[in-house]
This record gives C-alpha cells, sequence and structure tokens, in this order.
C-alpha cells in the first residue's frame, strides 16, 4: 500500500469518526453535562397530586464522549499527515 493511500484512509477514517461521533452526540440528545445512565422524570400523583421524581435507566452521553470522539477523529487526522509524503515538485535550474 503506497503512503499516499494510507494518508486517505487515515484522513477518511477521521472524517467518519468526527460525523459518527457528533451524529450519534446530537441523536442520542446532545446533553451539554456529563454522561447519564439514569434520567430523572417528574410525575404526578393521581389521588394526592403531589409531583415526585423517578428514575429512568437510560443513557444520555455527555459532552465527554463527544470531547473523546473529536480527540481521536483529530488525531486520526494528525496521523494522516505523518505518513504523507511531500510532493516533490521539479525545480530544474532554467538556463538562460
Amino acid at each position: 500500500m503506497r503512503k499516499s493511500a494510507f494518508c486517505s484512509i487515515l484522513r477518511s477514517s477521521a472524517l467518519l469518526t468526527l460525523v459518527g461521533t457528533v451524529g450519534y452526540w446530537l441523536a442520542m440528545g446532545a446533553h451539554r453535562g456529563w454522561s447519564q445512565n439514569r434520567v430523572p422524570t417528574t410525575q404526578t400523583d393521581e389521588v394526592t397530586g403531589i409531583a415526585f421524581t423517578t428514575y429512568e435507566n437510560r443513557f444520555i452521553p455527555g459532552i465527554e464522549v463527544l470531547g473523546a470522539g473529536l480527540a481521536l477523529a483529530a488525531g486520526l487526522f494528525a496521523l494522516g499527515f505523518l505518513f504523507h509524503s511531500p510532493s516533490s515538485t521539479n525545480l530544474k535550474p532554467s538556463n538562460p
């Protein structure tokens, strides 16, 4: 495999990771705090009318999931530059 092909694969993986992480975070609720595995829900007692809080077992990814995914995408993108071969421009001296 050529270096340029490997570089393209790394950069494409970085883009896919970026889009996938942001899409997952947005689809699951875009919670701007820490991740939660129990979500508080307020319910009202039918007889007395008193409001009380119950907890629903559900995972909501927080900002650390988004940050970890973005860091992974940035790392893959930067790693693509490590394997990037510099383009060789043929600079021939001109003879007047």
